[in-house]
């Protein structure tokens, strides 16, 4: 195969699909490389009571109330209790419905 230059293009074809292969393969094992490090979870946090109310911004009250409703799940740890941060976080997805002012958005109930 005859090889192909000219002055607005100096390289032979060739050696561009080469060039390309190779910047493909790098993009490719760069992207999976990334993708397998995503995926490796960090260690799950846990939070002291205090912790979760100043995080939130709640009382330390409320976040006592959503255990005992067993909204949340408190775990004891050497005589500490300790609360996953993705359960308290699951929890305020799930309560989303309310507003500020603590009343259901949802549809009103029907009366009887």
């Amino acid at each position: 195969m005859e090889t192909q230059k000219n002055a607005l293009f100096p390289f032979a074809i060739e050696q561009l699909e080469s060039f390309i292969a190779g910047v493909v393969e790098r993009g490719v094992e760069k992207g999976v490389s990334a993708a397998l490090a995503s995926q490796q979870k960090a260690p799950e946090e846990y939070l002291t009571k205090r912790e979760t109310a100043q995080l939130y911004r709640v009382s330390e009250q409320t976040i006592g109330d959503k255990l005992k409703k067993q909204e949340l799940v408190g775990h004891r740890l050497g005589g500490r209790l300790l609360i996953k941060r993705s359960d308290v976080e699951a929890a305020l997805i799930s309560t989303d419905r309310y507003q500020r002012t603590g009343r259901k958005t949802g549809p009103k109930p029907k009366a009887q």
